[in-house]
């Protein structure tokens, strides 16, 4: 691999019997197909400096989405496995004589070809290589793909699917090989291709499934997060028409408040990481389950989706007065720092934490009550069961309406305490169809500096928890903040606050 030590030397030469073996064959493969440059990131990527790293990761779009072909060494365990050869029988055609010739001289021979319906979704999709994040964005933006799998080839490219097991005259077209969606979900190479013509919202479902695909992969540095997703972020930028300088670790500025309503759900509770990557309102700030289902959700999917005639809007609620970012070169990769400071409504209220030991057998559903005038209990009223049925567990349902709220920041610090004192940060509000009162909102504590706030969390406010609200549209009927240091200053509004989130 490439190290700041042989820069000089790989600079002038890179004896051909010193890279390991997959390197080797994938040469040869280019070699085959009369392509004069390989891009091969360990050869290619300084791997001992950040800076280089930062630096070529914005450089994916180009890398990827501009390359003739990319070679996936999908069977491969490591770079010393080698690209794997085709299996004689799929080379070879085989006579298959059945026991039972019953119609024997009613129907003529014909040739068939037995194909199994999943053969693609185990041999590419299923193994683990792309299950890695840095994959991600070769599959999303290359065009063309060659993935050399344990047993045939498999052509990829954003029209098609073959298979190397069919004859040369012979492709894959019109036959339904089964992608099983715990894989592959909606997202495909050639989506991404296809921007320039599509609505806003078809191009915030493509943003939306890019992220959800994403986040289900692993890292083996999480601090990688933001960089290995680069390439894709600024080659949808270009092809969304974003302006520059829209890109907020990782969220866009212009659906900012959208998309801030992000959650980690199923009840899942990440801890922060030990070193900073990013603010605490970023999806890049928590680390995702990968390999399980529907566990990171960005946006909310009423608020994104384009509502019906008969549906009440949605009022936002929230004005964005700041948003910045400290990046560490390029708007798409890392970030040391950053803030939102927003003006809207800051509701006070209360989470008791009684927490419990249940040995990773049991997950607990966390919800939120609310008591009129501020106060806002944590209820652990069920638990569920993984593949089994919710059952009711430590003390009694809330008469008062319980409103579950997804905390994807649940540290030890705030786990200590009994009671902690949070607030909701209310981003949207409406009626349902029956006339009761909806909101959306995210759930913070507070930070060190005056007016700051750290997100811990996302909540849906039902009944009692937005009931004063519905009376004359505004946050007048919610207990006012009476410390100065809990806001920066006051809106023009009763129940109105400007606020830092980092």
């Amino acid at each position: 691999m490439l190290l700041e030590s042989l820069r000089d030397t790989f600079f002038k030469n890179i004896p051909f019997d010193t890279i390991p073996p997959t390197f080797q064959d994938a040469i040869r493969l280019a070699n085959a197909l009369e392509v004069e440059y390989i891009w091969i990131d360990s050869l290619c990527i300084i791997q001992d400096s950040k800076d280089d790293w930062q630096t070529e990761a914005t450089h994916m779009a180009s890398v990827y989405s501009l390359a003739y072909v990319t070679i996936s060494a999908t069977a491969a365990q490591d770079s010393a496995a080698g690209l794997r050869e085709q299996h004689l029988m799929l080379k070879h055609p085989y006579e298959i004589i059945p026991s039972w010739t019953g119609f024997e001289n009613q129907i003529p021979r014909v040739p068939v070809r037995i194909v199994n319906r999943s053969a693609f979704c185990d041999a590419v999709l299923a193994q683990p290589l792309f299950r890695r994040g840095w994959v991600f964005q070769e599959w999303i933006l290359s065009p063309r793909t060659i993935h050399v799998a344990r047993d045939q080839l498999w052509w990829t490219s954003a029209s098609d699917m073959t298979s190397g097991g069919f004859a040369a005259n012979e492709t894959c077209e019109g036959f339904d090989f089964d992608v099983h969606r715990e894989y592959i979900h909606t997202m495909a190479p050639g989506t991404i291709y296809s921007m320039e013509s599509q609505s806003e919202e078809s191009l915030q479902l493509v943003w939306h499934t890019l992220l959800q695909e994403y986040m289900s992969r692993s890292l083996t540095f999480e601090s990688d997060r933001l960089v290995a997703f680069a390439g894709i972020a600024s080659f949808y930028q270009s092809h969304a028409n974003i302006k520059a300088n829209s890109y907020l670790a990782g969220i866009w500025r212009h659906v900012l408040l959208q998309d801030l309503l992000w959650t980690i759900s199923e009840g899942r509770k990440v801890s922060p990481p030990q070193n900073y990557r990013a603010p605490s309102w970023s999806w890049a700030s928590v680390e995702p389950a990968p390999d399980t289902k529907k566990k990171f959700l960005i946006g909310n999917k009423e608020i994104n989706i384009k509502l019906s005639e008969t549906e009440q809007p949605w009022v936002c609620t929230v004005t964005v007065i700041e948003a910045s970012v400290e990046t560490m070169g390029s708007e798409f990769g890392s970030v040391s720092g950053g803030y939102i400071v927003l003006q809207g409504p800051l509701v006070k209220a209360c989470l008791s934490m009684n927490m419990i030991d249940l040995s990773n057998r049991l997950t607990e559903e966390q919800a939120l009550e609310f008591v009129p005038g501020g106060k806002l209990r944590f209820v652990q009223n069920r638990v569920t069961v993984p593949g089994g049925p919710t059952v009711a567990t430590m003390g009694a349902y809330a008469h008062l309406s319980v409103t579950r709220a997804l905390l994807d920041d649940v540290t030890p610090t705030v786990l200590a305490e009994e009671v902690v004192d949070i607030y909701l940060s209310v981003f949207y509000c409406r009626f349902n169809r029956d006339g009761s009162p909806v909101g959306q909102a995210l759930v913070l504590v507070r930070g060190i500096e005056k007016g700051e706030f750290r997100r811990i969390g996302q909540v849906g406010m039902t009944g009692e928890t937005i009931e004063p609200w519905a009376e004359n549209r505004d946050f007048s009927k919610f207990a006012p903040l009476t410390d100065d240091e809990e806001f920066l200053s006051i809106g023009g509004r009763p129940g109105i606050y400007n606020y830092r989130i980092v």
